[in-house]
């Protein structure tokens, strides 16, 4: 599991460890943030094999505080070229 955090346009990419805990993951991700929100994330980075299915959601949240989840009650599919 991967997860970042956006603070000034930067990233922070994490790594979901043993006993809830997260660990610093480097990545050349990049973010832009404007009207809408992108994210690139280079496929090696992920270290996931070929053929492998990515499911994600966006966690929305304020500080420490969770607010929601997009999408609400589904994750989005993406395979692996």
């Amino acid at each position: 599991m991967r997860g970042f955090r956006l603070g000034a346009k930067s990233i922070r990419f994490q790594e979901a460890g043993e006993r809830d805990e997260w660990h610093p993951h480097i990545s050349r991700a990049q973010v832009g943030l404007d009207k809408c929100l992108e994210v690139a994330i280079p496929w090696a980075d992920l270290q996931i094999m070929p053929d492998w299915s990515l499911r994600l959601i966006a966690v929305l949240s304020e500080g420490e505080r969770y607010c929601s989840c997009l999408p609400f009650d589904a994750s989005i599919a993406i395979g692996m070229p």
